[in-house]
């Protein structure tokens, strides 16, 4: 008896250590996804003039200096910062190294629906 019980403990140890496991690993995955009217803020190393917040446009893009209009919206920081780095680096720049960050997220909440004003 006392045999099948420190079994099933063990087991149930097991479970809720793979569970919390998975909980962790699934929150660390987590990337936001950059919308329309976020604020970024694009650095890119020794490059002071390049270096600043640029809005995301209205259509998902983000006007940057030398490559222009890059897509934005629907992508991670980490794509975008990809993105830019192969832009850059075909013509303009050496190596360059790109970091980029949401400075301000856009909130638009839903429309709420209107009462209906009945009759």
């Amino acid at each position: 008896m006392t045999r099948t019980f420190v079994g099933g403990l063990l087991i149930a140890v097991c479970l809720t250590h793979l569970l919390w496991a998975c909980a962790v690993q699934a929150q660390g995955e987590y990337q936001y996804t950059i919308r329309a009217g976020d604020i970024l803020k694009i650095t890119i190393w020794g490059h002071d003039d390049l270096s600043k917040e640029y809005p995301v446009d209205d259509d998902g893009f983000v006007p940057f200096p030398l490559v222009g209009r890059v897509k934005a919206s629907g992508l991670t920081t980490k794509t975008l910062a990809a993105h830019l780095t192969e832009a850059l680096e075909k013509d303009y720049l050496v190596n360059p190294q790109v970091m980029v960050a949401v400075k301000e997220y856009f909130f638009n909440p839903a429309p709420r629906p209107r009462p209906d004003s009945g009759g």
